[in-house]
């Protein structure tokens, strides 16, 4: 699919929604002058770690499917249409063994050889459905994204401080006791967040400003973050404070029970 008609069918979903970019704007924060980057196909203007959050946004807007609007998106970057499905492997017969009228001892050789032919020709099948399966479907990785309305409901289930249990124990014998590590976070700013807990598969959310949000592992978090002085961070009872400056990338930070001891 061609820069231009991709961008194209975005401008047009929206037309057709009878839908403005400042409304567009309005319902998901994002600027207007990044929407109409967007819709010329400028994404180079645009933050770069925001580009497919930003497209996943307007998708959902607008009406479109985002998972397929970025199966789009993906194919346009790499210049290949996405890979029908394949059809299925042919089966090769072994080569036919003429039918002669031997010996006992030449029909038996005779056999031995269509055997070994057969099981020649069955590795040679099964060795290429691999090769196809390795190679020929092999995807691309790609970062597991949360759409930005789903964020808030999946912050009510799983990171509202408010809803969490309250310890039952002292604040004296709680980090004795407690098998988790608990970091909050309270943004200044919109903020991308892309945490890996524990050895789970990484999470991205973008937070609005002044929302405060908290995630428990059980031994470590890695913190990736669009815009690293938007969000002030607290590991159980220590102050982290902000991970870099306001606007830069701050990337991979470790935070685990080693942090709550160092100085």
């Amino acid at each position: 699919m061609s820069t231009h008609l991709f961008f194209r069918e975005l401008k047009e979903a929206r037309e057709a929604k009878g839908l403005s970019l400042a409304q567009i704007s309005d319902i998901t924060r994002i600027a207007e002058h990044h929407l109409e980057a967007l819709e010329r196909g400028e994404v180079s203007l645009l933050p770069q770690a925001y580009v497919r959050a930003f497209l996943r946004e307007y998708a959902d807007i607008v009406g479109l499917k985002p998972d397929l609007v970025m199966q789009k998106y993906d194919a346009m970057l790499s210049g290949v249409a996405p890979r029908p499905s394949a059809p299925a492997e042919p089966v090769v017969p072994p080569p036919a063994v003429p039918s002669l009228e031997h010996s006992p001892r030449m029909q038996k050789f005779l056999t031995a050889t269509h055997a070994r032919w057969a099981l020649l020709a069955t590795v040679t099948i099964v060795l290429a459905l691999v090769l196809w399966n390795v190679l020929g479907r092999r995807a691309p990785t790609t970062t597991e994204e949360i759409p930005f309305q789903s964020v808030l409901a999946d912050k009510e289930k799983r990171l509202s401080p408010d809803e969490e249990p309250q310890p039952t124990v002292s604040p004296a014998t709680s980090m004795a006791t407690a098998d988790s590590i608990i970091l909050r976070g309270l943004t200044t700013d919109t903020v991308w967040v892309m945490v890996i807990i524990d050895q789970e598969p990484p999470k991205e959310f973008i937070f609005k400003p002044n929302v405060r949000f908290t995630m428990k592992a059980k031994d470590r978090f890695s913190v990736t973050l669009g815009n690293a002085g938007a969000v002030e961070f607290t590991l159980n009872q220590k102050k982290i404070g902000f991970l870099g400056k306001p606007g830069a990338v701050a990337r991979n930070i470790e935070l685990t029970r080693a942090t709550l001891t160092a100085p």
